[in-house]
């Protein structure tokens, strides 16, 4: 979309793009949205489509501010977006590799990131719903397996081998190793 200003110094594409949204999300039966930008001004428009129990989907670059990459539903950094397929990108990193289960172990801070989500989300009987942990590490780092070459969480888990998996006919269940 291209909007000319109105005034020096502003930028009118970004209220015109708002608006559209506004409209889109109002007279329009919708499931989510989809929002390619790194501009921080776009996140109450995130707020409000949230607030309306749609999804927001962010891309953007690494640059992007936290407060917009934290309100969307979900964040894609798309320097981690290469030139492949869409299936391709999940089974990949940003540098085409999957990294293997010894790799996975050696990278303490993925360790700890992930027992520090589990001890998070633990519930009474000492295990964590893997839907839960999933939350969890997208909101407090927007974190995604495939930075690691796995297209899920699950995968990853299973990969590092430090965990316990219990699949229940409820969801599937983690825990570290005792």
């Amino acid at each position: 979309m291209q909007q000319f200003d109105y005034t020096k110094g502003k930028n009118a594409t970004d209220a015109a793009l708002i608006i559209d949204a506004m409209d889109l999300l109002y007279t329009q039966n919708l499931d989510a949205f989809a929002i390619v930008s790194s501009d921080c001004d776009f996140t109450p428009l995130v707020m409000r489509i949230l607030t309306n129990g749609l999804k927001a989907y962010g891309f953007g670059g690494t640059q992007t501010p936290a407060p917009f990459v934290q309100a969307c539903s979900s964040f894609s950094y798309l320097e981690n977006i290469s030139q492949t397929s869409l299936p391709e990108i999940a089974k990949s990193t940003a540098s085409g590799t999957k990294k293997t289960g010894k790799q996975l172990k050696q990278d303490t801070k993925l360790i700890i990131f992930l027992r520090n989500a589990i001890a998070e989300t633990q519930e009474a009987d000492q295990w964590s719903r893997l839907s839960a942990i999933g939350i969890h590490v997208k909101r407090e780092a927007c974190f995604d397996p495939g930075q690691y070459g796995y297209a899920k969480l699950i995968g990853l888990f299973e990969a590092i081998d430090l965990f316990e998996i219990n699949r229940r006919p409820e969801g599937i269940y983690v825990r570290e190793k005792k």
